[in-house]
């Protein structure tokens, strides 16, 4: 919370009810947008709260649920005028607030190399093993030295002497 709105935070508490200072940027009153109780003239349950670099208010009874500029706005608008020129001057909103731009990074992908694996349907004997198990052998892909071939693409086995 900056000192503009914690100056027009304490401008604005002598027009809301049961207004208190819970905490240095914490503040609670009964809502004025919609009253809170009817029957219980000591509840509050609204609140302006800091949340990062903005205020806001928040009513736990309506569920009211606005930035500071708005509440201001929508409860006091001449102090919502001077509310926004003191902003202004500050270089807080308007055309004198600039956000610097996000430098993006950006890399062409990397594919991996595609891999031209035989199809298991070429080889006669893991066909019949599929075909006696019901299985379409068009679908799977076979290599006589299985462990020389993964390890052609990533070293993952140290020893290949029995590979079937």
């Amino acid at each position: 919370m900056d000192h503009v709105d914690a100056k027009y935070v304490s401008l604005l508490s002598t027009r809301l009810e049961k207004f208190k200072k819970v905490k240095p940027t914490l503040y609670n009153f009964r809502c004025p947008i919609c009253g809170d109780s009817k029957k219980n003239k000591n509840k509050t349950r609204g609140y302006i709260y800091p949340v990062k670099a903005n205020t806001n208010f928040k009513c736990h009874n309506c569920g009211a649920s606005m930035s500071f500029n708005n509440f201001l706005k929508k409860v006091d608008p001449p102090l919502h005028r001077q509310y926004t020129m003191e902003k202004f001057k500050e270089g807080f909103t308007g055309k004198n607030f600039v956000a610097e731009e996000p430098q993006l990074k950006f890399e062409a992908p990397k594919f991996k190399k595609k891999l031209k694996l035989p199809k298991a349907s070429e080889h006669p004997a893991p066909a019949g093993y599929l075909t006696a198990r019901q299985l379409d052998p068009s679908k799977f892909y076979y290599t006589e030295k299985f462990k020389e071939f993964v390890n052609s693409l990533k070293p993952t086995f140290d020893d290949v002497n029995h590979d079937e």
